[in-house]
Protein backbone atom coordinates (compact mmCIF):
# COMPACT_ATOMS: atom_id res chain seq x y z
CA UNK A 1 0.00 0.00 0.00
CA UNK A 2 1.25 3.63 -1.17
CA UNK A 3 1.39 6.43 1.25
CA UNK A 4 -0.90 9.05 1.38
CA UNK A 5 -1.29 11.88 -1.48
CA UNK A 6 0.91 15.27 -1.60
CA UNK A 7 0.33 17.84 0.98
CA UNK A 8 -0.63 20.86 0.01
CA UNK A 9 2.19 22.58 0.92
CA UNK A 10 4.16 19.72 -0.85
CA UNK A 11 1.51 20.65 -4.01
CA UNK A 12 2.41 24.15 -3.69
CA UNK A 13 6.49 23.22 -3.88
CA UNK A 14 5.82 21.63 -6.97
CA UNK A 15 7.74 23.18 -9.92
CA UNK A 16 5.87 25.14 -12.80
CA UNK A 17 7.15 26.11 -15.65
CA UNK A 18 5.61 28.22 -18.35
CA UNK A 19 6.85 28.08 -22.05
CA UNK A 20 5.03 29.65 -25.17
CA UNK A 21 2.74 27.80 -27.02
CA UNK A 22 2.94 26.57 -30.74
CA UNK A 23 -0.09 27.09 -33.14
CA UNK A 24 -0.34 23.68 -34.75
CA UNK A 25 0.98 21.63 -32.05
CA UNK A 26 0.11 21.30 -28.57
CA UNK A 27 2.53 22.65 -26.72
CA UNK A 28 3.52 23.12 -22.53
CA UNK A 29 2.18 25.75 -21.23
CA UNK A 30 1.48 24.77 -17.19
CA UNK A 31 3.58 21.89 -15.52
CA UNK A 32 2.82 20.68 -12.07
CA UNK A 33 4.79 17.80 -10.68
CA UNK A 34 3.55 16.27 -7.39
CA UNK A 35 5.95 14.96 -4.70
CA UNK A 36 4.30 11.68 -5.32
CA UNK A 37 2.64 9.90 -8.22
CA UNK A 38 1.25 7.01 -9.58
CA UNK A 39 2.13 3.90 -11.93
CA UNK A 40 0.95 3.31 -15.37
CA UNK A 41 -2.27 5.40 -16.47
CA UNK A 42 -5.01 2.44 -17.32
CA UNK A 43 -7.88 4.91 -17.51
CA UNK A 44 -8.56 8.53 -17.66
CA UNK A 45 -12.24 10.67 -17.60
CA UNK A 46 -13.66 13.66 -16.96
CA UNK A 47 -16.25 15.00 -14.74
CA UNK A 48 -19.51 16.38 -16.36
CA UNK A 49 -18.98 20.10 -15.46
CA UNK A 50 -14.89 19.66 -16.60
CA UNK A 51 -13.30 20.82 -13.80
CA UNK A 52 -11.86 17.41 -12.44
CA UNK A 53 -9.68 14.98 -14.06
CA UNK A 54 -10.29 11.36 -12.74
CA UNK A 55 -7.17 8.73 -13.53
CA UNK A 56 -6.69 5.20 -12.56
CA UNK A 57 -3.22 3.19 -12.24
CA UNK A 58 -1.03 0.36 -11.99
CA UNK A 59 -0.33 1.66 -8.28
CA UNK A 60 -3.67 0.40 -7.25
CA UNK A 61 -5.37 4.02 -6.77
CA UNK A 62 -7.54 6.24 -8.75
CA UNK A 63 -6.71 10.13 -8.17
CA UNK A 64 -8.70 13.25 -8.61
CA UNK A 65 -7.11 16.08 -10.27
CA UNK A 66 -8.21 19.69 -10.52
CA UNK A 67 -8.22 20.83 -14.56
CA UNK A 68 -7.20 24.27 -13.81
CA UNK A 69 -3.87 23.61 -11.81
CA UNK A 70 -3.55 20.30 -12.52
CA UNK A 71 -3.32 19.55 -8.32
CA UNK A 72 -4.00 16.44 -6.80
CA UNK A 73 -6.94 16.91 -5.12
CA UNK A 74 -8.07 13.22 -4.12
CA UNK A 75 -6.20 9.98 -3.65
CA UNK A 76 -8.65 6.93 -3.48
CA UNK A 77 -7.07 3.97 -2.11
CA UNK A 78 -8.24 0.90 -0.90
CA UNK A 79 -8.09 -1.80 -4.22
CA UNK A 80 -5.66 -4.41 -3.37
CA UNK A 81 -4.07 -4.42 -7.53
CA UNK A 82 -4.21 -2.64 -10.47
CA UNK A 83 -7.05 -0.55 -11.08
CA UNK A 84 -8.02 -1.04 -14.72
CA UNK A 85 -11.04 1.18 -15.12
CA UNK A 86 -12.47 4.15 -13.95
CA UNK A 87 -16.13 6.71 -14.14
CA UNK A 88 -17.97 9.68 -12.55
CA UNK A 89 -21.34 9.70 -11.83
CA UNK A 90 -23.32 11.45 -14.20
CA UNK A 91 -23.90 13.99 -11.23
CA UNK A 92 -20.37 14.01 -10.49
CA UNK A 93 -20.56 13.06 -7.09
CA UNK A 94 -19.01 10.06 -6.84
CA UNK A 95 -15.74 8.05 -8.45
CA UNK A 96 -16.35 4.49 -9.76
CA UNK A 97 -13.36 2.16 -9.63
CA UNK A 98 -12.48 -1.27 -10.76
CA UNK A 99 -9.63 -3.58 -9.74
CA UNK A 100 -8.10 -7.02 -10.80
CA UNK A 101 -8.36 -7.44 -7.26
CA UNK A 102 -12.10 -8.57 -7.90
CA UNK A 103 -14.10 -5.48 -6.57
CA UNK A 104 -15.36 -2.39 -7.72
CA UNK A 105 -15.40 0.35 -5.46
CA UNK A 106 -17.65 3.65 -4.65
CA UNK A 107 -15.39 6.58 -3.69
CA UNK A 108 -17.11 10.72 -2.23
CA UNK A 109 -15.20 12.99 -4.50
CA UNK A 110 -15.85 15.57 -1.44
CA UNK A 111 -14.35 13.51 1.15
CA UNK A 112 -12.38 11.17 -0.51
CA UNK A 113 -13.79 8.76 1.58
CA UNK A 114 -15.21 4.99 0.22
CA UNK A 115 -18.73 4.72 0.27
CA UNK A 116 -18.62 0.82 -0.71
CA UNK A 117 -17.71 -1.99 -1.62
CA UNK A 118 -19.24 -4.24 -4.75
CA UNK A 119 -17.72 -7.98 -4.49
CA UNK A 120 -18.54 -11.37 -4.97
CA UNK A 121 -17.10 -14.64 -4.15
CA UNK A 122 -16.61 -16.07 -7.97
CA UNK A 123 -15.41 -12.54 -9.62
CA UNK A 124 -11.19 -12.49 -9.31
CA UNK A 125 -10.79 -9.48 -11.45
CA UNK A 126 -12.86 -6.47 -12.48
CA UNK A 127 -12.11 -5.09 -16.20
CA UNK A 128 -14.49 -2.57 -16.80
CA UNK A 129 -16.95 -0.30 -14.98
CA UNK A 130 -20.03 1.99 -16.31
CA UNK A 131 -23.02 3.88 -14.21
CA UNK A 132 -26.00 3.53 -15.69
CA UNK A 133 -27.32 6.70 -16.99
CA UNK A 134 -29.67 7.99 -13.94
CA UNK A 135 -26.59 7.26 -11.57
CA UNK A 136 -29.07 4.76 -9.56
CA UNK A 137 -27.33 1.78 -10.88
CA UNK A 138 -23.38 0.71 -12.19
CA UNK A 139 -21.89 -2.64 -14.15
CA UNK A 140 -19.43 -4.16 -14.32
CA UNK A 141 -17.16 -6.47 -16.85
CA UNK A 142 -15.34 -9.27 -15.12
CA UNK A 143 -13.05 -12.24 -15.60
CA UNK A 144 -15.01 -14.62 -14.63
CA UNK A 145 -17.32 -14.62 -17.84
CA UNK A 146 -19.71 -12.66 -16.17
CA UNK A 147 -20.88 -9.06 -15.97
CA UNK A 148 -22.97 -7.96 -12.57
CA UNK A 149 -25.64 -5.20 -12.16
CA UNK A 150 -25.51 -3.74 -8.52
CA UNK A 151 -27.10 -0.84 -6.38
CA UNK A 152 -25.24 1.63 -6.18
CA UNK A 153 -26.98 2.97 -2.89
CA UNK A 154 -26.86 -0.14 -1.43
CA UNK A 155 -24.07 -2.34 -2.73
CA UNK A 156 -26.88 -5.15 -3.05
CA UNK A 157 -26.02 -7.26 -6.22
CA UNK A 158 -28.93 -6.99 -8.03
CA UNK A 159 -28.66 -9.58 -11.59
CA UNK A 160 -25.84 -11.63 -12.71
CA UNK A 161 -25.48 -11.30 -16.41
CA UNK A 162 -24.63 -14.70 -17.91
CA UNK A 163 -23.73 -16.77 -20.99
CA UNK A 164 -20.41 -15.58 -22.47
CA UNK A 165 -17.72 -18.13 -22.22
CA UNK A 166 -14.08 -15.83 -21.57
CA UNK A 167 -13.70 -12.57 -19.78
CA UNK A 168 -15.69 -9.27 -20.41
CA UNK A 169 -13.39 -6.15 -21.26
CA UNK A 170 -15.87 -3.84 -21.81
CA UNK A 171 -19.62 -3.12 -21.04
CA UNK A 172 -22.04 0.11 -21.87
CA UNK A 173 -25.46 1.07 -20.97
CA UNK A 174 -28.09 1.60 -23.43
CA UNK A 175 -28.84 6.08 -23.51
CA UNK A 176 -32.22 5.21 -21.71
CA UNK A 177 -30.69 2.49 -19.24
CA UNK A 178 -32.85 -0.25 -19.96
CA UNK A 179 -30.12 -2.44 -21.54
CA UNK A 180 -26.47 -3.41 -21.02
CA UNK A 181 -24.16 -4.81 -23.61
CA UNK A 182 -20.80 -6.53 -23.04
CA UNK A 183 -17.70 -7.48 -25.10
CA UNK A 184 -16.02 -10.37 -24.62
CA UNK A 185 -12.68 -12.54 -25.33
CA UNK A 186 -15.14 -15.25 -26.67
CA UNK A 187 -15.61 -12.77 -29.94
CA UNK A 188 -18.90 -11.98 -29.17
CA UNK A 189 -20.62 -9.17 -27.74
CA UNK A 190 -24.37 -9.47 -25.84
CA UNK A 191 -28.00 -7.52 -24.96
CA UNK A 192 -28.87 -7.80 -21.78
CA UNK A 193 -32.55 -6.93 -20.22
CA UNK A 194 -31.24 -4.42 -17.04
CA UNK A 195 -35.32 -5.35 -15.57
CA UNK A 196 -35.50 -8.74 -16.43
CA UNK A 197 -31.32 -10.07 -16.28
CA UNK A 198 -32.37 -11.58 -19.42
CA UNK A 199 -30.21 -12.05 -22.41
CA UNK A 200 -31.77 -10.11 -25.44
CA UNK A 201 -29.00 -11.15 -28.18
CA UNK A 202 -26.49 -12.30 -29.09
CA UNK A 203 -24.00 -10.31 -31.52
CA UNK A 204 -21.97 -13.14 -33.48
CA UNK A 205 -19.79 -13.25 -36.45
CA UNK A 206 -16.37 -11.66 -35.25
CA UNK A 207 -13.26 -14.17 -35.76
CA UNK A 208 -11.19 -13.41 -33.39
CA UNK A 209 -11.80 -11.50 -29.16
CA UNK A 210 -13.87 -8.22 -29.23
CA UNK A 211 -11.94 -4.62 -28.09
CA UNK A 212 -14.50 -2.01 -28.13
CA UNK A 213 -18.37 -1.90 -27.79
CA UNK A 214 -20.55 1.17 -28.14
CA UNK A 215 -24.16 2.29 -27.95
CA UNK A 216 -25.34 4.47 -30.86
CA UNK A 217 -26.67 7.84 -29.37
CA UNK A 218 -30.24 6.64 -30.18
CA UNK A 219 -30.01 3.10 -28.66
CA UNK A 220 -31.06 1.42 -31.80
CA UNK A 221 -27.55 0.63 -33.19
CA UNK A 222 -24.55 -0.98 -31.45
CA UNK A 223 -21.20 -1.19 -33.01
CA UNK A 224 -18.69 -3.70 -32.21
CA UNK A 225 -14.68 -4.08 -32.86
CA UNK A 226 -12.36 -6.78 -32.96
CA UNK A 227 -8.65 -7.87 -33.33
CA UNK A 228 -10.26 -9.80 -36.21
CA UNK A 229 -9.60 -6.19 -38.61
CA UNK A 230 -13.09 -5.65 -38.28
CA UNK A 231 -15.52 -3.57 -36.79
CA UNK A 232 -19.17 -4.34 -37.46
CA UNK A 233 -22.42 -2.22 -37.05
CA UNK A 234 -25.69 -4.64 -35.62
CA UNK A 235 -29.39 -3.83 -34.84
CA UNK A 236 -29.65 -3.96 -31.10
CA UNK A 237 -33.07 -4.84 -31.62
CA UNK A 238 -32.87 -7.78 -33.30
CA UNK A 239 -28.97 -8.50 -33.18
CA UNK A 240 -29.19 -8.58 -37.47
CA UNK A 241 -25.85 -7.42 -38.82
CA UNK A 242 -26.19 -4.42 -40.69
CA UNK A 243 -22.31 -3.52 -41.94
CA UNK A 244 -18.83 -5.19 -41.75
CA UNK A 245 -16.13 -2.28 -41.54
CA UNK A 246 -12.89 -3.99 -42.83
CA UNK A 247 -10.25 -2.01 -41.67
CA UNK A 248 -7.63 -4.57 -44.28
CA UNK A 249 -5.02 -6.02 -41.96
CA UNK A 250 -5.23 -3.77 -38.98
CA UNK A 251 -6.95 -5.31 -35.54
CA UNK A 252 -9.53 -2.94 -34.43
CA UNK A 253 -8.71 -1.39 -30.96
CA UNK A 254 -11.10 1.41 -30.57
CA UNK A 255 -14.30 2.34 -31.88
CA UNK A 256 -16.63 5.42 -31.18
CA UNK A 257 -19.87 6.65 -32.47
CA UNK A 258 -20.22 10.00 -33.61
CA UNK A 259 -22.98 12.48 -31.71
CA UNK A 260 -25.44 11.94 -34.30
CA UNK A 261 -24.86 8.96 -34.72
CA UNK A 262 -24.12 8.98 -38.45
CA UNK A 263 -20.74 8.32 -38.06
CA UNK A 264 -18.14 6.26 -36.46
CA UNK A 265 -14.28 6.33 -36.29
CA UNK A 266 -12.22 3.19 -35.53
CA UNK A 267 -9.06 2.80 -34.55
CA UNK A 268 -6.51 -0.08 -35.95
CA UNK A 269 -3.48 -1.45 -35.24
CA UNK A 270 -2.29 0.27 -38.58
CA UNK A 271 -2.16 3.18 -37.63
CA UNK A 272 -5.15 4.63 -38.89
CA UNK A 273 -8.38 6.16 -37.56
CA UNK A 274 -11.02 5.95 -40.35
CA UNK A 275 -14.35 8.01 -40.24
CA UNK A 276 -16.97 5.65 -41.91
CA UNK A 277 -20.54 6.55 -43.03
CA UNK A 278 -23.03 4.25 -41.39
CA UNK A 279 -25.80 4.11 -43.95
CA UNK A 280 -24.12 3.53 -47.19
CA UNK A 281 -20.73 1.61 -45.34
CA UNK A 282 -18.29 3.68 -47.17
CA UNK A 283 -15.20 5.22 -45.71
CA UNK A 284 -15.19 9.15 -45.63
CA UNK A 285 -11.64 9.97 -44.47
CA UNK A 286 -8.61 8.27 -43.08
CA UNK A 287 -6.79 10.05 -40.60
CA UNK A 288 -3.61 9.54 -41.41
CA UNK A 289 -0.35 10.51 -39.13
CA UNK A 290 0.33 8.22 -36.15
CA UNK A 291 3.42 5.81 -37.01
CA UNK A 292 1.97 2.86 -35.04
CA UNK A 293 -1.26 1.48 -34.02
CA UNK A 294 -3.76 3.67 -32.04
CA UNK A 295 -5.14 2.89 -29.01
CA UNK A 296 -7.94 4.89 -28.40
CA UNK A 297 -10.86 7.18 -30.03
CA UNK A 298 -12.70 9.83 -28.69
CA UNK A 299 -15.62 12.71 -31.00
CA UNK A 300 -15.54 16.02 -29.34
CA UNK A 301 -19.11 17.35 -28.07
CA UNK A 302 -19.99 18.45 -31.07
CA UNK A 303 -18.65 15.94 -33.57
CA UNK A 304 -16.40 18.31 -35.31
CA UNK A 305 -13.22 16.43 -34.26
CA UNK A 306 -11.62 13.54 -33.70
CA UNK A 307 -8.99 12.61 -30.80
CA UNK A 308 -6.56 9.46 -31.71
CA UNK A 309 -4.01 7.98 -28.99
CA UNK A 310 -1.48 6.08 -30.21
CA UNK A 311 1.69 4.07 -29.58
CA UNK A 312 3.65 5.99 -31.44
CA UNK A 313 3.74 8.42 -27.95
CA UNK A 314 1.65 10.91 -29.42
CA UNK A 315 -2.32 12.58 -29.45
CA UNK A 316 -3.41 13.68 -32.07
CA UNK A 317 -6.40 16.05 -32.92
CA UNK A 318 -8.26 15.86 -36.53
CA UNK A 319 -10.71 18.22 -38.06
CA UNK A 320 -14.00 15.93 -39.57
CA UNK A 321 -14.91 17.95 -42.41
CA UNK A 322 -11.18 17.59 -43.73
CA UNK A 323 -9.21 15.03 -42.54
CA UNK A 324 -6.89 17.38 -41.09
CA UNK A 325 -4.76 16.90 -38.88
CA UNK A 326 -4.68 20.51 -36.46
CA UNK A 327 -2.77 19.62 -33.14
CA UNK A 328 -0.44 16.90 -32.37
CA UNK A 329 0.05 16.35 -28.64
CA UNK A 330 3.53 15.68 -27.65
CA UNK A 331 5.36 14.61 -25.11
CA UNK A 332 4.66 11.07 -23.63
CA UNK A 333 7.58 8.95 -23.85
CA UNK A 334 5.43 6.21 -24.21
CA UNK A 335 2.70 4.91 -25.84
CA UNK A 336 -0.81 7.18 -25.17
CA UNK A 337 -3.35 4.12 -23.91
CA UNK A 338 -6.14 6.34 -23.48
CA UNK A 339 -7.92 9.56 -24.38
CA UNK A 340 -10.85 11.46 -23.55
CA UNK A 341 -12.40 15.07 -24.97
CA UNK A 342 -14.18 17.10 -22.28
CA UNK A 343 -17.98 17.15 -22.65
CA UNK A 344 -18.49 21.11 -22.30
CA UNK A 345 -15.35 22.50 -23.81
CA UNK A 346 -12.34 22.03 -25.74
CA UNK A 347 -9.82 20.04 -23.42
CA UNK A 348 -8.40 16.62 -23.88
CA UNK A 349 -6.90 14.50 -21.47
CA UNK A 350 -4.23 11.69 -22.51
CA UNK A 351 -2.98 8.92 -20.42
CA UNK A 352 0.13 7.15 -21.20
CA UNK A 353 2.42 4.02 -20.32
CA UNK A 354 5.07 6.57 -19.39
CA UNK A 355 3.05 7.16 -16.15
CA UNK A 356 1.58 10.49 -16.87
CA UNK A 357 -1.86 11.95 -16.99
CA UNK A 358 -1.57 15.06 -19.54
CA UNK A 359 -4.15 17.69 -20.38
CA UNK A 360 -4.37 19.95 -23.23
CA UNK A 361 -6.17 22.66 -24.69
CA UNK A 362 -7.88 21.36 -27.93
CA UNK A 363 -8.83 25.07 -29.17
CA UNK A 364 -5.27 26.92 -29.01
CA UNK A 365 -2.97 23.78 -28.74
CA UNK A 366 -1.16 25.57 -26.18
CA UNK A 367 -2.59 25.01 -22.60
CA UNK A 368 -1.36 21.88 -20.79
CA UNK A 369 -1.25 20.44 -16.96
CA UNK A 370 0.78 17.64 -16.94
CA UNK A 371 -0.14 15.07 -14.24
CA UNK A 372 3.06 13.20 -12.95
CA UNK A 373 3.65 10.18 -11.90
CA UNK A 374 6.02 7.07 -10.58
CA UNK A 375 8.96 6.09 -13.43
CA UNK A 376 8.88 2.58 -14.30
CA UNK A 377 9.89 0.60 -17.07
CA UNK A 378 5.99 0.30 -18.98
CA UNK A 379 4.14 -3.08 -20.02
CA UNK A 380 1.23 -2.96 -21.39
CA UNK A 381 -1.36 -5.29 -23.53
CA UNK A 382 -3.07 -3.10 -25.85
CA UNK A 383 -5.93 -5.29 -26.60
CA UNK A 384 -7.08 -5.44 -23.05
CA UNK A 385 -9.69 -3.20 -21.83
CA UNK A 386 -7.71 0.26 -22.09
CA UNK A 387 -10.09 2.58 -21.71
CA UNK A 388 -11.34 6.68 -21.48
CA UNK A 389 -14.31 7.73 -20.91
CA UNK A 390 -16.29 11.21 -20.32
CA UNK A 391 -19.62 11.13 -18.15
CA UNK A 392 -22.40 13.43 -19.51
CA UNK A 393 -24.25 15.71 -17.61
CA UNK A 394 -27.79 14.68 -16.61
CA UNK A 395 -29.27 17.06 -19.26
CA UNK A 396 -27.25 16.00 -22.29
CA UNK A 397 -28.42 13.18 -24.31
CA UNK A 398 -26.03 10.08 -23.66
CA UNK A 399 -23.28 9.76 -26.10
CA UNK A 400 -21.64 5.94 -27.10
CA UNK A 401 -18.08 5.24 -25.98
CA UNK A 402 -15.97 2.55 -24.81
Amino acid sequence: MRTTSPSIAALAAATLVSVASLAARGQEKLQLVPQLGMDEVMSVAISPDGRLALTGSNDHTSRLWDVETGREIRVFQGHTSDVESVAFSPDGRYVLSGSVDGTARLWDVLTGLQVRSFAAAQVKRVYAVAFSPDGRQMVTGNMDHTARLWDVATGKQLRVFEGHTDSIFSVAFSPDGRQVLTGSEDKSARLWDVAAGSLLCTFSGHDAYLTSVAFSPDGRQVMTGSEDDTARLWDAATGRPIRVFNENGGGVTSVAFSPDGRQAIVGDWYSHARLWDLASGRPIRTFKGHTSWIHSVAFSHDGSYVLTGGDDHTARLWEVQTGKQIRLFQGHTHGVSSVAYSPNGPLVLAGGWDNLARLWDGSTGGRFVRFREKQTTPSRNPSKGWSAIYTPSPSRPMPAGR
